[in-house]
């Protein structure tokens, strides 16, 4: 038997495939995150905890796709476009104005921002392909 959430996550796939996501390179972030909206309105979905596992399952993932190769090198204007996106669906969700301030959602829901997340990736990244360079030498 399928779970609730097996079903939405099918669900948010059709929706993408339907959007025909992967050609498209300009704007996927904002539409990861409208495909992700469509499901939860769909189904009604108002839990916190289902919103932010589908949020974190469906559209960090598209924000952070190979970020361990164009991270390190855009700039801060467009870190706040991603940034934006989640901060849109933190405000949304905790139904508070859009002028407060990004930190507040961000430690009312214990989240990291993008821009963390995606610098740790790149790190790690760095630290991987160093260690692999070092064991190629000897």
């Amino acid at each position: 038997m399928w779970k609730t959430s097996n079903i939405l996550a099918l669900r948010f796939l059709q929706i993408i495939d339907g959007m025909n996501l992967l050609p498209v390179v300009e704007k996927p972030k904002t539409r990861a995150y409208y495909a992700f909206e469509n499901t939860c309105n769909h189904g009604e979905i108002k839990c916190w905890v289902l919103k932010k596992y589908l949020f974190d399952t469906s559209v960090k993932p598209v924000l952070l796709y190979g970020v361990e190769v164009w991270g390190g090198s855009i700039p801060k204007s467009t870190w706040k476009e991603f940034e934006n996106v989640q901060k849109h669906f933190l405000t949304e969700f905790l139904q508070v104005k859009k002028q407060t301030p990004y930190t507040l959602p961000l430690l009312e829901t214990e989240s990291f921002p993008i821009e963390v997340m995606a610098m740790e990736r790149v790190v790690e990244y760095m630290l991987k392909v160093q260690k692999k360079s070092l064991t190629l030498t000897f």
